[in-house]
């Protein structure tokens, strides 16, 4: 298994459970934590909005396939998510561009990259982390930058689902529900599950409910449930 974004928070969870089910895990991270460096997994830098970054990642991995890929890596610019139109400035519009970038464009890279570079062929299941603040049909205001890179990354994700099918790689769109961790806490919200429950969900909805048939489908992670686009 692959996590990408596997440090701290939802991703450290996702690697601690597969090695509890026995996977043989790689993660990459931004910033080294001593947490994850304690699992003893193989680890590698990577900034995931960064070409040169991902190409040097791909050229590390290359002779690696894997079963599971969860691309868990992004970010959240406080200081434009809680604005409404009519008080976003140009910082906030460049914040939400850098949002979409590292939470939208770059799983589609990693992707890409993974099926370039054949690390990804026929029974990989490929998951990412998206929100329910992605869906079109939800939204009731603010949340700019957020709404908009997850909302292209199930678009992005919907799409390649499509066209990896024939390749035998089925692709999963997973909302872990509202999670406890630093990212929330650094704007303010102590609230949400524990990153091990969303962990343990997102596991489930790929080892269980993701196949072929199901490919290109947007989760609650927890429930199991379908939600709108």
């Amino acid at each position: 298994s692959l996590i990408i974004g596997g440090n701290r928070g939802i991703g450290l969870a996702l690697v601690k459970h597969a090695k509890e089910m026995g996977h043989e895990v790689h993660a990459t991270f931004r910033n080294p934590t001593k947490e994850l460096q304690d699992l003893g997994c193989a680890t590698y830098e990577l900034s995931v909005d960064v070409p040169a970054s991902v190409e040097a990642f791909l050229e590390q991995v290359k002779d690696q396939q894997f079963e599971f890929v969860i691309h868990n890596s992004g970010i959240l610019k406080w200081g434009s998510e809680k604005k409404k139109i009519g008080e976003l400035d140009e910082s906030d519009l460049d914040a939400i561009s850098q949002t979409v970038a590292v939470n939208g464009i770059a799983p589609l890279r990693m992707l890409n990259g993974l099926i370039k570079s054949r690390s990804l062929a026929d029974g990989s299941k490929f998951g990412c982390t998206s929100s329910n603040l992605g869906s079109i049909s939800d939204s009731n205001g603010q949340w700019y930058g957020t709404r908009s890179s997850k909302c292209l990354l199930n678009m992005a994700m919907k799409t390649a689902a499509v066209e990896v099918k024939s390749r035998g790689i089925a692709v999963g769109i997973l909302h872990p529900g509202m999670v406890k961790t630093d990212l929330l806490l650094s704007g303010g919200i102590n609230a949400g599950i524990p990153p091990e429950k969303a962990a343990a969900g997102m596991w489930q909805r790929l080892e269980k409910d993701l196949t072929l048939d199901t490919t290109g489908t947007f989760w609650n992670a927890i429930t199991g449930k379908v939600l709108p686009w």
